[in-house]
């Protein structure tokens, strides 16, 4: 017990005492967040559940396009929840399928991209 106590000891005052060690552990975290953010984004089922609510081909492709690498937010399953995060270009391209004809739903999204 005391052994495994010392050892601990020992390797937090190896990073007191050693800078380099500080910039590692950072460098490590930083890469760690970034490689695992992927398991953030939308999988396929959540992305097929929006099309599903769609009306037009050019909304769904949107859609696919700008809503794949969206983070939900949070752990819950409420799609208006999720919806709040999302980014413009993906909640332009859900909002404008709610037109069956792709004129109309273009003409939505581009006008809604260009809104501040």
């Amino acid at each position: 017990m005391m052994k495994e106590k010392n050892q601990v000891i020992g390797f937090f005052l190896y990073f007191y005492s050693n800078k380099m060690a500080y910039k590692k552990l950072i460098y490590l975290l930083i890469s760690y967040c970034c490689l695992s953010s992927q398991a953030l984004t939308l999988n396929q089922m959540e992305i097929n559940i929006i099309n599903s609510k769609l009306k037009n081909n050019f909304s769904i492709q949107l859609t696919n396009q700008f809503c794949k690498y969206e983070d939900p937010g949070l752990d819950i399953d409420s799609d208006v929840a999720d919806y709040l995060f999302f980014k413009k270009k993906c909640k332009c391209s859900i909002n404008s399928g709610r037109y069956t004809d792709s004129s109309e739903s273009k003409n939505f999204f581009y006008n809604c991209i260009q809104k501040k």
